[in-house]
């Protein structure tokens, strides 16, 4: 016995003389459970089988986020509710080679209209990340010295030249095939139909990438890559450049999302902190991918109306503090998709004194 769920709604079941059959006949099916023998508490047991939870997370209605200010908490039921089946869907995502049916007519198109390149390729640090940075990264963990940390900052400069205490530090983190890489993989994520969580309270257009958040992305491929880049790479380099700022547990946790900015979709973002200790955000522009405006800018701690404005480049990071208040000026025209990284304390704590320079991790712990 089979148990077919249409397009139109979520499976609605009624128990009947020969099992259980839908009650909506009018939608184009898609199967989602099938009977195994009897489970130990009497009775059919239903599995799922394969397309039957991409098929039920395409047939969601989406509820559109709204609020550009502590939208965190929208639509959180219909996310804490549905979260254990998309995740499911991700699962049956993964397990394709291609990810989506180009047919399909319950594809979504992604948003930047593009199609998929090299999705077969991995997003391992050497084969995206610059490499000089990976080199300078892993032979700070294999033999964590100063010099051998000194030769890792070298690479990051002040964002801003003429205030280099203001605390913002920027390199090329991404090649472009690197970002070529990305980009496949978070379009991959868009054309697979699933539904996604807006990425945080203020931004709406993005994704949360993450395996155990309702609502997140939940590709191994993009979610592997986030994790490897924090443990190798961000967590040691924001505690070499903020020493003062993070002790061994006050940045044990991370949260990351991409953001999407565009004249129809969120044009800017207020001034504000960050929830983190400190963040990452790099841009996942292609280099032949231009926008105007939607430059950042920051607001000198000692003196509020001193504002330093940095533009993104395509593969550019940004490493500051995020207590750092900071916000994004007007697009005007194209797109600009950004990767963001918080990196917080267990259960979000985010540490705002300063540690003693005796309390201070040393070089072996930072890294």
């Amino acid at each position: 016995m089979t148990t077919l769920c249409s397009f139109a709604s979520l499976c609605v079941l009624v128990a009947g003389a020969s099992g259980f059959d839908t009650v909506d006949n009018d939608a184009k099916p898609c199967v989602v459970f099938e009977t195994s023998g009897s489970d130990p508490g009497g009775g059919d047991k239903m599995v799922d089988l394969e397309g039957g939870a991409l098929c039920l997370a395409r047939s969601l209605e989406t509820p559109t986020p709204s609020a550009i200010t502590s939208g965190e908490h929208e639509h959180a039921t219909f996310w804490e509710e549905h979260g254990p089946l998309l995740r499911r869907a991700w699962r049956e995502v993964e397990r394709t080679m291609d990810g989506v049916d180009a047919e399909d007519p319950a594809v979504r198109p992604t948003p930047s209209g593009r199609h998929d390149r090299g999705l077969g390729l991995d997003l391992y640090l050497d084969s995206v990340v610059d490499p000089a940075l990976v080199r300078a990264s892993s032979a700070a963990r294999a033999d964590p010295t100063t010099e051998t940390e000194v030769a890792v900052l070298s690479l990051w400069a002040p964002a801003v030249p003429s205030f280099p205490d203001l605390g913002v530090h920027r390199a090329r983190l991404l090649t472009t095939e690197g970002l070529s890489r990305i980009r496949s993989h978070l379009d991959r994520a868009a054309r697979s139909g699933i539904p996604t969580r807006r990425p945080n309270g203020m931004n709406r257009h993005g994704v949360i990438l993450d395996d155990d958040v309702d609502g997140a992305v939940s590709l191994p491929a993009l979610t592997g890559f986030v994790n490897s880049l924090v443990d190798e790479i961000v967590r040691p380099l924001g505690r070499a450049l903020f020493p003062a700022d993070a002790g061994m547990a006050d940045d044990a946790e991370y949260f990351a999302f991409t953001i999407r900015y565009s004249e129809n979709e969120d044009v800017e973002l207020r001034e504000h902190r960050d929830a983190s200790v400190f963040t990452l955000n790099v841009n996942l522009n292609l280099p032949e991918e231009g926008y105007g405006g939607s430059a950042l800018y920051f607001v000198d701690p000692s003196d509020a109306s001193n504002r330093y404005e940095v533009e993104f480049e395509p593969g550019m990071a940004l490493l500051h503090r995020g207590a750092l208040r900071h916000a994004a000026l007007p697009i005007k025209g194209g797109t600009r998709q950004n990767l963001v990284i918080w990196l917080f304390g267990k259960g979000g704590d985010v540490r705002i004194a300063p540690y003693a320079e005796e309390e201070q991790l040393s070089v072996t712990e930072r890294w």
